[in-house]
Formats: structure tokens, C-alpha cells, sequence
């Protein structure tokens, strides 16, 4: 077991050093890291879209408070950048759902494209519903019904109208 631990943070400090671009040239300038330079590591990493290396490092380190913006960013990533909105939501239901819904509504206010939205809306609503407190069931159906009005607008104008869905009453 401590083999195959060991075996597996090599594999990963190679991974690291192969997508680099020359920001580490040997393995131990990874392993000797303090907790400071793991932070710029995963910062320089999530810069390379590299998320699940990022993922694993912050893993061998033990540090778990980043775990949490590295999936949003990389369920950003995918959603958008990607444009893998399947990869994306099956990510997203891979999680226990109380998380899932965590996430997504975090992410909802991140992505700029309405049309996004509405499917993370819809998501939300149809698979994940029944984890969905009374009061953020609410706020997506009127959500969802005021993104799909907006959806009739022109691509051009949409991003004009992101901030009105604070207040939908406005809608």
C-alpha cells in the first residue's frame, strides 16, 4: 500500500513536470513544496486547464480548502471553455447530491451565456430537486421561467440584461 502511494506521487509529479513548460525541471522541487508554493503550483496548473492535476496535488498535501474551488473552476472549465455540457452536468451529478446542488448554484451566477443557465436551471429542477431547499426551489423556478424570457433577446444583448436577474420582478 505505501508502494503504490509512492508509485502514485511519482506518477503525478511526472504528470506535473510534463505539462509544466519548464515552471520545475525535477521531480523534488514538486515533493519539497511548502504550502505556499503548492498554491502557486495550483494556480499555475488551473492557468494550464490542467484541473485534476491541480486536483491531486492539492490531495498530496493534504489540503482540502481549495478541493472545493478547483471542482467549480473545472465544472467552469468544462461548461464553458469546453463547451461539454454533458462531461459538465455528469460531473456535477457524480457528487452526493447535497453537494451538487452546492455547486451548481455557485455556478450558476459564474457562467455568462443565459442559455447555459437555463440548462443549469433546468438541471437543477429535474434531477436534483428534491435536495433543493423550499426557498432556492422557488428562486429557480422564477429563475428559470425569467431566463427563458430572456432568451428571446438577441445573443448581443443578452449579457446587458445578466445583472436584472437579481431582481426578477423587473423581468
Amino acid at each position: 500500500s505505501e508502494l503504490k502511494q509512492i508509485l502514485q506521487r511519482m506518477i503525478t509529479f511526472e504528470k506535473i513536470l510534463q505539462v509544466s513548460g519548464g515552471k520545475w525541471r525535477i521531480w523534488q522541487e514538486i515533493e519539497d513544496m511548502d504550502k505556499a508554493r503548492v498554491d502557486e503550483a495550483v494556480a499555475h496548473l488551473l492557468t494550464l486547464q490542467q484541473h485534476d492535476l491541480a486536483r491531486k496535488l492539492t490531495q498530496l498535501y493534504g489540503m482540502t480548502d481549495p478541493v472545493h474551488s478547483l471542482e467549480l473552476s473545472r465544472l467552469h472549465h468544462l461548461f464553458t471553455d469546453k463547451n461539454d455540457k454533458t462531461s459538465a452536468v455528469s460531473r456535477l451529478l457524480s457528487f452526493p447530491p447535497a453537494q451538487a446542488v452546492s455547486f451548481a448554484l455557485q455556478l450558476l451566477d459564474t457562467l455568462d451565456l443565459i442559455r447555459h443557465r437555463v440548462l443549469l436551471c433546468r438541471m437543477l429542477l429535474d434531477k436534483l430537486r428534491t435536495w433543493l431547499s423550499a426557498d432556492d426551489d422557488q428562486r429557480l423556478r422564477v429563475l428559470h421561467a425569467s431566463l427563458q424570457l430572456l432568451s428571446t433577446v438577441s445573443e448581443t444583448m443578452q449579457p446587458h440584461f445578466l445583472r436584472v436577474l437579481r431582481k426578477p420582478a423587473l423581468i
